[in-house]
This record gives C-alpha cells, structure tokens and sequence, in this order.
C-alpha cells in the first residue's frame, strides 16, 4: 500500500534539505522589542525571578505578538454573554454544543472591546513554572480552575466538579463576582532548556518557539475558561466545538486559527522526556469535519518546520513590516503571512511523515481510531482498509504493551523443545510455571477457602479402555474417572425438586460411575469458550459479560480464554485444586483478570453495535464502572495507547485513564440523535455492599439469609431474573448455562450431581453456594445437607468439609431445599402519638351529643377507653437510653448517625443550612464556626430527645397526635392543616418539627 494510504516516518536527510535541522550556528538572535500582553506582565508570573522572567521574554513577546493577531478570533468569544446566549439558546434546543464564528467583519469598536475584554481577564490569571506538570500530570501546560489552596499545590491533583464549584462559589464570595480567577502553568522544562542551551543552537530557538507556543495556546482555554458558565452545558464541563473542526479542545483551535489549520508538534517523542528540543519542530494538520464526516483518513500529512521561519517570527521587522496591531486587517495580513510552507512543488519543498490516525490494544487484533479528545467526526469500521504488513508493524511497536503469551511448543530464541507436544493442538503454555518469573505472585489458597469445590465435567477425554488411567494432558492434568489428585474427594449429591415426587428413598441410586459409557453426557465446551456474545439486545449483552457471569469460569478455563485471545492471564498457582476452582470477584487478581477478558467483550460489543449509538453509551458506561477494578499495568496500556503519559503515581495515572474514558462516554453520549434520552448510569448496587446490606436486602424481600460472599451476589442477582421474568429459574436451562455439560443424571425424577471436592479447604456453605448455582435452587428457597437418610443432622454451614472425615461416605449427600417460612405478622398497633377527635365521627370539630371524646368506631354507646399504644420505635429508644444494650444493627444505625452530624460540621455549608437559616452562605471553616454548628446539633438532639422521655413516660398522652381519621399519626401526611385547631401552640410547634424529624 503507498500514497496517502501508507504510513511514512521522518526521514534526517529530508529534513535535513527542508532546512529543519542541521543548518549549523545561528547567526541572527531573537530582538523583539515590543511590550508584552497584560496577561503575561511580570507580577503575573508568581513564583519566578527577574532573571529567569528576563529568560522568558523572547517567547513571551511572541505570544503578545500572537494574540494580537488573534484579535478577530477571541472577538468570537469576547465578552462572553453573547457566545453564552447562544450556546444556551442551543442547549435547550438540543442542538450541538458548538461555536459558530460570525461572517461579518468585526468593526474597530467591537475589536476594541475584545482587547479590553483581554485586559479585563488578565487581572486574574497568575502564571507559574510547574516543575511537576510533564512528569506527573503529563502535560506541557495547563489552565486551572482554582487558583488557590490544595488544589493548586504541586503537584497539581486532578480536579473534581464539586471542588470547582466549591472554588467558584468561595471566588465570586470574594471579589470576584463575574469571572473566574485562574490558574495557568507552564513546564519548568522550558526555563531549564534555555538555561541549558546557547542562544546560537538550534534547540534554544526551538525551545523558545515551543515555549511560545504552549503560553499562547493556553491563552486559547482561558478566554473560555474565564466565565464561570463554562460548566453550563457538560458534566465534565467539555470545551465547545469551533467551527468545523473536528475535535473539542480549544487551545488547538486556537493554533489552528493561528496557523491556517495546523498546530506545532515535535518530530520525534522520546520515553521520558516532555518535549525534545534536539528534534525539528513540525506542523500536524487539525482535522476538520469536512474529512472526518465524509471518510475519516487513515493517515495524516505532517510538515517540517524551516528554522528560517521560527527565526523570522523572533525578529522585530518582521512585524514591523505587517503594520499596525489595530488595524483593521492586521488578522487577516498576520495569519496569511504565518501560513505554513507545504507545497511540495517548491523549489525547497517541506519534509514531510504520514502520522497513523489508527492505533491497536491488546484485547484484540483489529485495529480502532485513535481520538485523543472529543471528536463529532464519525468512525467508521477500519477493517480491510489497512494492509495486514502494516498491522504487523504497529504490533511490533506495541508488542511490550500487548503481554502475549507464548503457546506451548513455541520457544523464545529458537531453543529447542525438550518435549514433543505435536500432538496437542491447545495452545495454552504449562499451568504450572515458575511464579517466580510472574510479578504479583497468586498465593496459595487458604486452610479454609470459601469455593474449592472442583466441579467434574463430563468433558474430560477418557482413555480408549475404561480402565485407562487417561491420556497426559499438557496442563499435567489426568483425564480418568477416578478423582483428579490424592486430595480430592469424590462426592454425589442427589436432590428431589419440591412437588416433583415423594421423599427420596433411602436405597441408594445408581451413581454416574454405575453407568455405561452411551448414558454419559457428551463432551462439552470449556465455560471459557461459551464466553461469547450469542444475546442480540444489548442489556442481554452486557448482562451476559457481568463479572457474576465470569464466576463461572474456572481459573483453569480463564486461563484457555485468555491465551487464545492474545491476553496476559497473570500468574496461576501450581495447585491442581485452586487452578480448577472458579474465579471469584473477591480475589483480587481474579478480579483484575475478570476485568480484563470484559474489556475483551466489551470491545467486541462495541464492533458489534457499532451503529446503535444507544448501546455505544451503554457499552461505555459499563466499561468506566469496570474501570474500578482494573489492574494498574492494565491502565498505563490503555494510558499508552491513547497517547498519555504513564509516569507518576498511580493515583494519578489512574485520574489520566479514568479521565480518557469519561471523555469517551461524554463523546458517545453526544451522537445520541436529538430527542433520544440518555442511558441512566449503571448501578454499581451490590459491588460495593456490605454483608450487613445483602441481609438488610433478603429481609426486606422475605428471602433466606445464608451464604458466602459470592453466593450472596448470586442469589441477590436470581432475585432479580425471578421478579423480571415473574416466574422460577428455568431449571430446563441447566445443562445449558455456560458451565456446560454438568456431572449430572436424572433417575426417575431425583437428581444425581458428581463432582470432586476438597474437604480440607471447603466449607459446607461453599458446597451449598456451588449446588444453588448448579442447580438453578430459586432464590428464596433455604439449602440443607445430610448424609443419607440422616434428616436430624444437617451439615452446619461454616465447617470445613474435614471436620465430618473422609469415613463418611461422601457419594450419599442428599440435598433439600425449601423456601423462607414466614410466620404471619400480628396486626400493627396504632402508632402514638395518637390524637382522638372531641366528635363523635371523627370528623368534625365539635362535641359529640354524648359529650364523649369517641372516634368514629365508637357509635355503639361504648365509653371505655382503651389506653394508648405506644410507637415501638420510641420505646425502643427510650429503653437504649435508658440502659438497654443495643442489637448490632443499632448499634451502626447509631455510628451513621453520628457520621453524619459529623460531616455536617466539617463539609462546607453541611449543618448550616437547616440548623442555621440565617448563615445559608457561610461556610464552617474556622474551628469556632464547627463548635457553633456542633452545639446546634447537640441542642437539637436533645429537645428530640426530652420529646420521646414525656412520650412514653406518660404513656403514649405526651405532647402529640393522630391523624384526623383515628388512625396511626403520620408524619410525613397532609399540610399545615393536620394539626387540630384546638391544639395548643406549642402542640402546633411540636407537630411541625415532629413532621420532619425520625426518631
């Protein structure tokens, strides 16, 4: 493949005739003598000397000459109300987050008011040399939101939407009513080249020229950034589109104004470095969507930059010679004599490379788009448009990246195999290889491990005789009906469905190793190899690649997965038991590996539903809430891919990769079609929960609270499948599920499941967790064990397997299950307080014709009255008070509790809003504000308090009511109006504060 379609490097001896590098000393020094934009002026720069601002001036006087030239475009901007109407006029039409310039030209008063404009904003911006910003944040400059306090100490932690509020509010607080103060930093870099360099070498010019350039282009985020409605349109506060360029970032649109579509790269980026001066400055064309809408290019034409050129712009005549920087037309004159040289016909052409706009991952083999910021330019499939030479070379770039994993008979170095293993076709290497080469070595499993249950699959290749002891195995596994190693156990669990017959007999069934070989099921596929999108709705899809789903795999199965997809499974243990046990989102490098082979399908996913942009978000949303769990080498590829840096500490390597993702979810989400709704964000739910919350879950919904932490996750997910498909799991669908072909035979109604344990690491709840799973039990049914016939002594759930010996016949376990018993719930008393209407039908407000104070139930004549019932609620507080020791649940609803009156006191405006309406503004920041707030809430907790003490101790007739039916007060029902005219006023006062408070 040649021609525009073919990727070409930077050749030296091309650019070497362009006059971009070599071109020996340098005879004409930078003299620029013009003053220097209010925004750079030397009170401006706060942590730098004179000398060292001195040092600076040559590119600072650039950038003044560069805004100037700019005028006609920050008077797109400038003042911001007009381009803020707009833009919200065309949020709330739905339409494009995009600048559109206008046409005509602007006359002399309107591009005075941008200069003043200019000037106006540079009465808040401060400058600093970052000496951290290349190596931590990875970054020549940037434009902070908050200019003060932890947020602008080095190095500079990434920026969250409530810290920028936060820092807005506290801003306009302080003087700052309409614009934004920021912060801008350049890499201290820089200031250390032109240290290092002779004025005479061409890496000083560069360095000034480049140092030039990144001030001037963060020029280009601060008119934006400047007005606090930047943060109007986007939840990550996403820059506008400009114009027709095809990405959002508006520092490059800046340059690509400047510089008639392109901006200033280098030729030549080195691990490491920030910026390498020794290497020729060049031009990278902006994509527009004129190209990116009609057939996104595969490959870029990037031009070198002539030293002659960088010379011209650091000498005084040459603007000189364009005449006044108020006039009129000095943009237009400016810009056209800043235009790039790239006709190749000249008589010294430019040097020219062919940059990809493709790169590759190491999930999957086929090349993707590669979009550094939001782009509307569309992505059309790439595959068959890249020649498979070129996809090899990438690969070979990428290859330290990619971790693949050498298949077995393959040898580094051509050594030769000291085995033949031609006659296997798997391609997975020895399960038991040094851990020693492997970093992040898998520790062996615990004594006692919930979930070493090793499941016999009816796969394993047998022998021709029946006898056969099996065929050797290149995982060093035996095939053969006889358990797999001296430590596991075979065991058979039969199990009646309920309603499906009588009891189970106590003779015992024939076992599958009683059968011949024609009633054995078939061979079946690894759960690894059913690892396949087969769901054609995309929720189907992704509930498919859950990680509840990837539990299903074993280690051993995961690890065949992976290597046939080219991705790094990470060490496995050498124990035959733990490598066939399944992976479990508990275990940390399980959950790291799990992470890993979903961001396979989720790339898969993505090529399938390429068109619907619907399932796109989804994909995308589902992939950043993945992101949590992945492995860090795992986020420096993709970090790498996407051309960010992977130094620095890991947080912050994790904010840069979480951030890209962000990006292109916010970027997917912009392609919905006007009108669709946007997805709502994936629940996290159960990831996060506690065991406490799983219970507080099964008791809310009448569901039996036993298992271990996977199991839970499971039975909380049956549930749900239950309520949506309003009816029991399926159990038809067993031998369908992605476990494959089970151990498991059906004589007459009773089930027989077989496979192999581990007595000495299992737990009894782990083998019950396994037999729920395999056997589709509902989720509301209970599990019990027993040893044949034994139905008074069930096997206690948090005992290793060892405990009942390996004496006991392990191949007759009967398994019974049945749902949760409720008992019948006695009638709730009436809640106190209780108020009894003075008529007799409850209604009105007047005496009833007896004179008794009756409700409505009261007709009959029937005077006695019945004492007041007391809320539990309040008793039950009364009584902790009072000396009553507190169940466990209480015990952390009171540790919430005091959490929150704590955060109250601490975070910004927590506690002042409802306990002090009069300091609604005021932020608690000064230890006597906190006691303030802390004695405020104290008080209020108090009067609560005294309130339930009169309550219960006057038996229910304290100061409270009922609603006006007779029945249970509720607080939370009707207005103003429930209260009962009669009531005295502090009554009045007590049921207002009673609505909103919980006791």
């Amino acid at each position: 493949m040649s021609g525009v379609d073919s990727r070409k490097d930077w050749d030296d001896y091309e650019l070497e005739l362009a006059g971009a590098i070599n071109t020996g000393p340098l005879t004409r020094r930078p003299d620029l003598t013009n003053p220097v934009h209010k925004l750079f002026e030397r009170e401006k720069w706060t942590n730098i000397s004179d000398d060292e601002y001195n040092i600076l001036l040559p590119s600072l006087r650039l950038a003044s000459n560069l805004i100037a030239v700019g005028t006609d475009y920050f008077a797109q901007f400038l003042p911001s109300d007009d381009v803020h109407e707009e833009l919200a006029q065309r949020l709330e039409n739905k339409q494009e987050h995009v600048i559109i310039f206008k046409k005509d030209p602007f006359t002399d008063e309107e591009l005075q008011t941008t200069r003043e404009e200019l000037d106006s904003i540079a009465e808040d911006i401060e400058w600093r040399l970052n000496y951290t910003l290349a190596k931590t944040n990875g970054a020549l400059g940037m434009t902070r939101h908050v200019k003060e306090g932890y947020y602008a100490q080095e190095p500079w932690p990434v920026l969250t939407l409530d810290e920028v509020v936060r820092s807005d509010h506290e801003a306009q607080q302080n003087g700052h009513p309409n614009r934004r103060p920021l912060l801008v930093g350049i890499m201290a870099e820089y200031m250390q080249a032109l240290k290092d360099y002779t004025q005479d070498s061409e890496a000083y010019l560069r360095a000034i020229f480049h140092a030039a350039i990144t001030i001037t282009h963060e020029v280009g985020h601060v008119v934006w950034l400047q007005d606090y409605r930047d943060l109007d349109y986007d939840e990550m506060g996403r820059e506008p589109f400009v114009e027709n360029y095809s990405m959002a970032e508006l520092g490059f649109c800046w340059e690509a104004f400047l510089f008639s579509g392109f901006h200033v790269r280098t030729a030549k980026i080195k691990a490491e470095t920030a910026l390498e001066f020794e290497a020729a400055a060049i031009w990278d064309p902006y994509l527009t969507t004129d190209v990116t809408m009609r057939n996104r290019p595969l490959y870029r034409t990037q031009f070198s930059i002539p030293i002659a050129y960088m010379q011209q712009l650091f000498t005084q005549k040459f603007w000189d010679d364009l005449g006044d920087q108020a006039a009129y037309d000095f943009s237009a004159k400016a810009v056209a004599a800043l235009k790039p040289a790239t006709d190749l016909n000249a008589i010294i052409p430019p040097a020219t490379a062919r940059a990809r706009n493709w790169t590759m991952t190491r999930y999957d083999e086929k090349p993707r788009w590669e979009r550094e910021f939001f782009d509307r330019g569309e992505t059309p499939n790439i595959s068959g448009r890249i020649s498979k030479a070129e996809i090899e070379l990438v690969k070979e770039e990428l290859r330290p990246y990619f971790k693949q994993i050498l298949p077995t008979g393959k040898n580094p170095f051509g050594e030769d195999d000291d085995e033949d293993f031609d006659e296997f076709d798997d391609p997975t290497p020895p399960i038991s290889e040094s851990l020693s080469q492997v970093p992040g070595t898998l520790s062996m499993p615990k004594d006692t491990d919930d979930g070493v249950v090793k499941l016999d699959y009816d796969d394993v290749d047998r022998g021709d005789d029946e006898n056969s002891r099996g065929r050797k195995d290149p995982n060093g596994f035996k095939s053969s009906k006889e358990p797999l190693s001296p430590e596991l156990t075979r065991a058979d669990v039969r199990y009646l469905p309920p309603g499906t017959a009588n009891l189970v007999s106590s003779k015992r069934a024939r076992s599958p190793d009683d059968m011949d070989d024609n009633s054995i099921p078939k061979r079946r596929k690894l759960a690894s190899d059913m690892l396949t999108i087969e769901a054609t709705a995309i929720d189907d899809v992704l509930k498919s690649i859950s990680p509840q789903e990837f539990e299903q795999c074993t280690r051993e199965e995961a690890r065949y997965f992976c290597t046939a997809r080219n991705i790094d499974p990470g060490p496995l243990a050498p124990d035959e038991a733990f490598q066939r046990g399944k992976l479990s989102v508990d275990n940390e490098l399980d959950r790291h590996l799990i992470e890993r082979m979903r961001c396979h399908q989720f790339r898969e996913a993505e090529e399938r539903f390429v068109d619907d942009p619907v399932a796109l978000v989804k994909i995308k949303q589902a992939r950043l809430v993945s992101f949590e769990y992945w492995h860090l080498e795992d986020v420096k590829d993709l970090c790498i891919i996407q051309g960010q840096p992977v130094f620095g500490q890991e947080e912050r390597i994790r904010d840069r990769a979480r951030n890209w993702l962000r990006m292109d979810l916010a970027d997917a989400k912009s392609r919905l079609p006007p009108g669709d709704p946007v997805p709502p964000e994936p629940v996290k739910d159960y990831d996060t929960w506690s065991r406490a919350d799983f219970n507080a879950f099964f008791r809310a919904n009448n569901l039996p609270e036993w298992g271990d932490d996977s199991v839970v996750a499971l039975r909380l997910q049956r549930f749900r499948d239950e309520q949506s498909t309003g009816k029991p799991p399926d159990r038809k669908l067993i031998n369908q599920h992605r476990n494959g072909k089970l151990n498991r035979t059906d004589i007459n109604g009773v089930e027989h499941y077989s496979f192999d344990i581990v007595l000495a690491r299992t737990t009894v709840m782990a083998l019950k967790g396994h037999l729920f799973n395999i056997a589709m039990i509902p989720a509301s049914h209970d599990i019990n064990l027993y040893f044949g016939t034994d139905r008074d002594s069930p096997l206690e759930n948090h005992r290793p397997l060892s405990d009942y010996g390996k004496q006991r016949d392990w191949r007759d376990l009967t398994m019974i299950t049945e749902p949760l018993k409720q008992a019948t719930p006695e009638p709730e008393p009436p809640k106190i307080p209780v108020y009894i209407p003075k008529t007799g039908n409850g209604t009105g407000h007047g005496h009833s014709g007896s004179g008794s104070r009756g409700s409505g139930s009261s007709r009959s004549g029937n005077n006695n009255k019945s004492p007041p019932h007391i809320d539990p609620s309040l008793k039950r507080s009364y009584d902790i008070r009072h000396g009553a020791e507190p169940t466990f649940r209480e015990r952390m609803h009171e540790i919430s509790r005091r959490g929150s009156d704590l955060e109250k006191v601490i975070t910004a405006g927590g506690g002042a809003d409802p306990l002090r309406p009069h300091l609604q503004s005021v932020i608690a920041s000064t230890p006597s504000e906190m006691l303030d707030t802390l004695d405020d809430i104290e008080e209020q907790k108090q009067e609560r308090e005294e309130r339930v003490d009169e309550i219960v101790e006057n038996h229910g007739k304290g100061p409270a009511t009922s609603n006006s039916t007779g029945g249970p007060f509720d607080p939370t029902a009707g207005g103003e109006d429930s209260v009962p005219e009669e009531a005295p006023e502090h009554m009045a006062d007590m049921f207002k504060r009673l609505k909103k408070k919980e006791f």
